[in-house]
């Protein structure tokens, strides 16, 4: 069997951004679709151990490693050498064979930590609110994000957006840009609803007719509104009476 590929996956545990903690939870997820010998190990890269209490069990082939690497004694010993020679502020690095490359990576992340210096990077922007919204930020944040996101777009690099407009709002923001884009659409894993019983619940809730539900939030930055959500649902409800089957072959409702 060829020898699984090693992908480093930056876990930041934040109960302030649950949305990024769903976006990673829902790649790992993701991957257990995958033929067996495709599945690459996923190397989670954590600073808080709550990030290995969520994702254990997700995923067969998962190992954990901490932001900062631990101190070898071959590191100890050159940093005491180095400190001899005038030296000072090593710290330890992860091999460049560690992984085959470390994702999702964003500017703070990279200046923050030394011991990722060596990975290859593959980068992610969610998406572009400061542009789109900025009365929602403060001129810094702006300022900030503007440099943080012009940075990455200045790297021979890769960077993964979650959408066909994602990538549009990119190169018209940023279109001075080396980097190459990949567009890796985002998708929720939903849990198994096998073992619930159906009947109970519709009779809990006096739930008599079909229903749809949609519990989604329509944002400018991710150019969503109200007339494609009309047509979202106009198309749903066709295919409802077409081919009702046809919804769960295909994932017929991709948004760009």
């Amino acid at each position: 069997m060829a020898k699984r590929k090693r992908i480093g996956l930056i876990f930041q545990y934040d109960e302030n951004w649950a949305g990024g903690m769903y976006y990673l939870l829902n790649l790992i997820n993701s991957l257990n679709y995958l033929d067996e010998k495709e599945k690459p190990t996923i190397v989670i890269l954590y600073r808080i151990e709550k990030a290995k209490d969520l994702t254990i069990g997700l995923y067969p082939y998962l190992e954990f490693y901490p932001f900062l690497k631990g101190w070898t004694i071959f590191d100890r010993i050159l940093g005491k050498t180095l400190r001899l020679c005038g030296i000072t502020g090593y710290s330890p690095q992860y091999s460049s064979k560690f992984v085959d490359f470390v994702f999702p990576c964003t500017h703070d992340i990279v200046h923050s930590y030394n011991s990722l210096k060596k990975l290859r990077k593959v980068y992610w922007i969610q998406d572009f609110q400061h542009n789109r919204l900025p009365h929602f930020f403060g001129e810094e944040e702006i300022k900030w994000r503007d440099s943080s996101y012009q940075s990455i777009a200045d790297l021979n690099a890769s960077l993964v957006l979650s959408s066909k407009d994602a990538a549009n709002d990119f190169k018209n923001f940023y279109p001075i840009s080396k980097v190459k884009i990949e567009i890796i659409p985002f998708a929720s894993v939903l849990p198994s609803f096998s073992e619930i019983n159906l009947s109970s619940l519709l009779a809990k809730y006096s739930l008599t007719q079909p229903y749809f539900i949609s519990p989604n939030q329509f944002w400018k930055h991710k150019h969503q509104h109200r007339k494609q959500a009309r047509d979202y649902l106009h198309k749903f409800f066709d295919l409802i009476d077409e081919d009702p089957e046809k919804l769960l072959r295909q994932n017929v409702f991709q948004i760009s």
